[in-house]
């Protein structure tokens, strides 16, 4: 009897280890080593398009000096009740700047309300370190010119380029 209880306990070390086994009962196995995490290599990121700057409008030059109006005068004619009123102003004008200019001159005359009853324009072109005096002459009507008691005159100008 030893012998068969030597092939049982074998048969039942030998059926019964790999059903405790398949019921859970046997050790479970030690917990694995977590992963290291795999680095990936970095997107490549698309370069963003490149972008053609914004034409710019060409720089305006610098005026370098001045322009300087002087001697501004104003003369009425001649004239009688009812009549157009004649009159002739003066204006002298210098460009002391290092640019061919285009001056637009403005003589205005004015009310008792500094208010513009009319305006007269011209426009010249003067190149650098040059000088103009510039006399026009004109009617008003006879109500207008009653009431005029002043005058000024102005300019702008803009620079001449080649």
């Amino acid at each position: 009897m030893a012998c068969r209880t030597r092939l049982s306990m074998m048969l039942v070390l030998v059926l019964a280890l790999p059903f405790a086994a398949a019921c859970g009962a046997a050790e479970e196995p030690a917990p694995e080593a977590p992963e290291a995490p795999v680095e990936q290599a970095p997107e490549p990121v698309a370069a963003p398009p490149v972008q053609e700057p914004e034409p710019r409008p060409p720089a305006e030059p610098e005026l370098v000096g001045n322009i300087v109006l002087s001697g501004d005068d104003f003369e009425w004619g001649e004239f009688g009740a009812g009549q157009p009123a004649p009159y002739t102003w003066t204006v002298r004008i210098n460009n002391d700047t290092t640019a061919t200019l285009s001056i637009r001159v403005s003589f205005q005359f004015l009310d008792d309300d500094d208010q513009v009853l009319k305006i007269e324009r011209t426009t010249i072109r003067l190149d650098p370190a040059a000088g103009r005096t510039i006399r026009e002459a004109g009617t008003m009507p006879y109500d207008d010119a009653l009431k005029v008691i002043g005058f000024v005159a102005d300019y702008t100008y803009d620079i001449v380029t080649p």
